[in-house]
């Protein structure tokens, strides 16, 4: 807008980071859109502040880096963030399947009161074992970010 000879410049909206996530370090993710859709990785990183995750190996962007004393530069291949909403959950019983690792949308159960764990919602007749999502089963909430 404009006042005068002077600009004034609209702030950008802050993001609001997510409250509940079901995602953290280490899952195996399976991403639902993007450049790299049908692929599935590890996730590195998650940006909580920004709602984002890297995951190795996926949505990679060149960067140009410059020379210094360790390194020659050049165009290097980097993981770039990649939006929470398009990435899902790998379901633990579809990985050992023949048709490879499937999406699924996650919950959580409270097995007792300081400890929770996820459990997938498209499981069907699969053993209780491997229904539950037992990566997080044994910590408790606070040790878990």
């Amino acid at each position: 807008m404009k006042f005068g000879k002077r600009v004034v410049k609209k702030k950008k909206p802050a993001i609001k980071p997510f409250k509940n996530w079901n995602i953290v370090k280490g899952d195996h993710v399976y991403l639902i859109d993007g450049r790299d859709r049908g692929k599935d990785g590890i996730v590195t990183k998650v940006i909580r502040a920004k709602n984002r995750v890297v995951v190795g190996g996926l949505n990679l962007a060149k960067r140009r880096v410059p020379p210094n004393a360790e390194f020659k530069g050049g165009i290097l291949s980097v993981e770039a963030p990649i939006h929470v909403s398009n990435v899902n959950l790998v379901d633990p019983a579809s990985v050992g399947s023949e048709t490879g690792p499937l999406p699924t949308r996650v919950g959580i159960k409270y097995v007792s009161s300081p400890h929770q764990s996820r459990h997938t919602h498209d499981t069907v007749n699969a053993p209780p074992c491997l229904n539950f999502y037992t990566t997080l089963l044994s910590l408790p909430v606070a040790t878990r970010f």
